[in-house]
């Protein structure tokens, strides 16, 4: 059950929706709300306004696209990049006051590094499985966001059929 949920277009709309949030929250809670830098995890405002963005293209994404091969280089794309950014942050001293990731953001605490590379695994491991059409969603379906089931129908050529 795990691995239907190991799809590009799964990890697009689950870390679509959770940057959205977070950026969000991060925005109304955090920063105006007064917890800042006494939080678990503090969010500068870039790494709010960043999150919001790529969460918006993430479950653009996962709306639109519908070539299985780009929704992996996708996946594959924000995995690096999460990779990148936990691997830098565990390079970088912890609690440093000044935004240390480029003039942007502040990756100071060991958990938020940490959580950077689990989504980077994820986003890589998701773009690496082949699907065989998993993503794809099958005829008749109601659009629902839970993974189908169904194996895919496979195309007349695939069946041996008349290639023209």
């Amino acid at each position: 059950m795990l691995r239907d949920y190991l799809t590009p277009r799964w990890f697009l709309r689950l870390g679509g929706v959770t940057l959205v949030a977070l950026g969000i929250l991060g925005i109304a809670v955090w920063n105006v709300g007064g917890a800042g830098q006494n939080s678990v995890f503090y969010l500068t405002g870039g790494e709010n306004v960043a999150h919001v963005v790529l969460g918006v293209v993430a479950l653009g994404a996962a709306a639109v696209v519908r070539d299985a091969r780009m929704l992996r280089a996708l996946a594959g794309i924000f995995g690096v990049v999460a990779l990148g950014f936990g691997i830098y942050g565990f390079t970088l001293e912890d609690h440093l006051p000044e935004l240390n990731m480029f003039g942007f953001a502040n990756l100071e605490n060991p958990l938020d590094h940490l959580l950077h590379v689990v989504v980077g695994v994820w986003g890589l491991a998701s773009a690496a499985r082949d699907h065989r059409g998993a993503d794809a969603p099958a005829a008749g379906s109601s659009g629902s966001m839970a993974p189908s089931r169904e194996r895919a129908r496979p195309s007349t050529r695939q069946r041996g059929g008349p290639r023209w």
